[in-house]
């Protein structure tokens, strides 16, 4: 066996184990709920609450049906939507997890009809020549920020990461319903592990008294609401700077970036044609210039310059020049808010809701299939191209104040 088919096999073997634990970690978290489900319902709520033993009113134990009413009510109001949020999830991974279409085995980046799918938008992440990022895998090009996904042998739209405990995929059409999955469940588990903790320490004062299944639900608990309110808090900053956890691995990444344009409609005409291979000009980023103040702006569009140009592609009749962003620069980063509402949606109430698709999956911006962040704004600004040229003609091409490079 060479070295490539032993790779081959091992990876096979990877993705049949990530498989595998999708199919059975939901099922061990389903067990755990229904565990939990009978200890608090029947243990404590019925038999410790509702209706105690002799031996519980020996110690002063009596019954309470308010706190019992209290407790089954919060009860099975977390646990309902926490059910909900699975259901939903579930729904989405089985139905629509965000796969890339299989191309033409026989095709080529050179041959391949998805190229089409690109001229579309003002930027798109490419290749040094210009190209959209090819799957030799999938035969086809990778939409921005698609990975391939050994677990799947699929490109994902804006994958995350594969969880097995989420039974699949997190991408861009399950994203959303991945953070509320965990947000709920810290919610649930910490509202377990709050009341029964309150009771067995109560039971243990009054008659010295450790039951094997409540001890093991605090412990159930606590481990769950640790775990998930941790991934929650690390998800939410990760959405924060528009950031995906296989990104998040690399950000010192530099990205190439096709910009559509100049062209004579709204940039200076070029004198001379662009050579149809590999040119280095430097480096792209903005000149200082451009700070988000007022007061340092210049008064004046700077003329357009080849200066950190990688390379220019005349492709299908239309023109794309090909820049690259600098290590630690995330291409897709905008404000905080705004970083959240693509993802969770454009309402706070849809935060909560686990129903709509998130505003990301839609792709019906012009500038780009994902909505480009500053530093890609910079670029469009710069070189007079794409949605940047149109932006700047807007603000009357008398200011960059809205323009920043400093991230």
């Amino acid at each position: 066996m060479t070295a490539t088919q032993h790779d081959g096999s091992r990876d096979a073997q990877f993705a049949w184990v990530g498989r595998t634990s999708a199919v059975i970690m939901p099922l061990l978290e389903i067990g755990a709920i229904g565990f939990v489900t009978y200890v608090v319902i029947y243990t404590l709520c019925i038999q410790y609450l509702l209706n105690p033993s002799e031996l519980l009113q020996d110690y002063a134990i009596f019954p309470r049906v308010p706190t019992a009413i209290g407790v089954l009510v919060g009860y099975f109001i977390l646990l309902g939507i926490l059910l909900v949020t699975i259901l939903r999830l579930f729904q989405v991974l089985w139905t629509n997890p965000g796969l890339v279409p299989l191309g033409d085995p026989s095709a080529t980046k050179e041959t391949a009809p998805g190229i089409k799918d690109f001229n579309k938008y003002d930027a798109y992440v490419c290749d040094y020549q210009g190209w959209p990022i090819w799957c030799d895998i999938c035969h086809n090009f990778k939409p921005d920020r698609a990975h391939h996904c050994s677990e799947l042998g699929r490109c994902v739209r804006r994958m995350d990461h594969y969880c097995a405990w989420a039974g699949g995929i997190v991408s861009e059409t399950t994203h959303k319903f991945f953070i509320q999955f965990i947000f709920y469940g810290a919610l649930y588990t910490a509202y377990t592990l709050a009341v029964m903790s309150y009771f067995l320490a109560e039971r243990l004062s009054l008659m010295q008294s450790r039951p094997a299944t409540w001890i093991g639900t605090v412990a159930l608990s606590a481990v769950f609401f640790l775990f998930t309110f941790g991934m929650t808090c690390n998800t939410l900053y990760q959405l924060s700077i528009n950031l995906t956890t296989i990104e998040s691995l690399k950000t010192d990444s530099i990205y190439h970036i096709a910009l559509r344009g100049p062209t004579p409609d709204n940039t200076p005409n070029i004198s001379e044609p662009a050579p149809a291979r590999l040119t280095r000009f430097g480096s792209p980023t903005v000149p200082r210039g451009y700070e988000r103040s007022a007061s340092h702006a210049p008064s004046t569009i700077p003329p357009f310059s080849k200066e950190g140009i990688v390379l220019e592609v005349n492709r299908n009749g239309n023109h794309y020049i090909v820049v690259r962003t600098e290590s630690f620069q995330n291409p897709w980063k905008a404000t905080a808010m705004e970083n959240l509402r693509s993802i969770l949606g454009d309402r706070i109430i849809d935060w909560f809701i686990p129903l709509g698709m998130s505003p990301c999956t839609r792709h019906v911006a012009r500038e780009g299939q994902f909505e480009w962040g500053q530093v890609v704004h910079n670029l469009m600004c710069q070189y007079e191209a794409g949605s940047g040229s149109i932006r700047v003609r807007h603000l009357g091409g008398s200011s960059h104040q809205n323009w920043t490079s400093d991230f």
